[in-house]
């Protein structure tokens, strides 16, 4: 294997043609580098300079060196001077996977202040269902997910506990109670996000655990079309308290769902093992700080 010293040694006296005024350019001595470009000759088995009294010229194969190692090098030193960046906060990129409530509610605020501390740091948010966020860390494609704890092999750090709430239109009667209870949720036409979300899992467990059957009257994909629904007097919505600003309806009201409370953990999500850059734990830091 090709030393790096060896390639910078020969490649900065092909640049003066002359091992003195290269040895003043380097800060070598020249008996130094002549040394290693002798050394890289003997590796390769050929003669890269042809040296004279005055001059040292590159030879064909030389040459081809020369021009591959000049690419090389410099594609080197722009890694170096990139990661040195990062590791200073100077420069960098985030990738975060996100469910869609907190990127709405937590992240917009987190990243303002993150992007007036770090302006040369940028940030990939990439909202998407839990399911997705899943495979986007657990492939490397995201540095952490901020959602729920998907359990198994990633590490969960416990950020805040999202508690439902029973939307209804504002001048619906159950729009001035002060909570209202699992059991009496079951008697209720409810309208709730479809299978495979997160939020309907935690509704269905909810249920389950009371020895109860979630049967929704309607079963919607998006927030805002369970906004819509409820708001047509179709059903009544029950959704973690982060998620209903989704629905776009500012005249939805919310009763807290209690006896018992229903929720969710919400947090960071990473690969177990896996360790954050300096730019993806600064993030991580401005994040944490959005939720004390």
């Amino acid at each position: 294997m090709i030393s790096l010293s060896k390639l910078r040694a020969f490649s900065v006296v092909a640049d003066h043609g002359s091992f003195t005024v290269a040895a003043r350019a380097s800060g070598l001595s020249a008996a130094a580098l002549s040394t290693r470009v002798a050394e890289l000759e003997r590796q390769l088995g050929i003669t890269l300079l042809q040296r004279t009294t005055r001059r040292v010229e590159l030879t064909h194969e030389g040459r081809r060196l020369y021009e591959r190692s000049k690419r090389v090098l410099a594609e080197l030193d722009t890694l170096a001077d990139d990661l040195s960046d990062e590791g200073k906060l100077q420069g960098g990129r985030v990738v975060v996977s996100c469910v869609p409530t907190l990127a709405a509610m937590v992240c917009g605020r987190a990243l303002g202040r993150f992007s007036e501390m770090h302006p040369h740091i940028v940030v990939h948010l990439i909202d998407e269902p839990t399911s997705d966020l899943r495979d986007r860390v657990l492939s490397n494609e995201a540095d952490f997910g901020l959602g729920p704890n998907p359990g198994g092999e990633f590490a969960f750090e416990h950020l805040t506990s999202d508690r439902f709430v029973l939307t209804c239109p504002i001048d619906d009667p159950l729009a001035q109670r002060e909570s209202v209870g699992g059991k009496e949720l079951a008697r209720l036409p409810l309208v709730t996000l479809a299978r495979g979300s997160n939020v309907r899992k935690v509704l269905d467990d909810y249920f389950e655990r009371q020895g109860l059957v979630l049967s929704p009257r309607f079963e919607v994909n998006h927030h805002h079309t369970l906004g819509a629904l409820v708001l047509a007097g179709l059903g009544y919505g029950p959704l973690p308290s982060l998620a209903v600003k989704l629905t776009g309806e500012s005249r939805l009201a919310t009763v807290p769902i209690q006896r018992p409370i229903c929720e969710r953990p919400v947090g960071v999500i990473t690969r177990r093992g896996n360790r954050l850059s300096p730019a993806a734990e600064a993030l991580l830091e401005v994040v944490r700080q959005a939720f004390v």
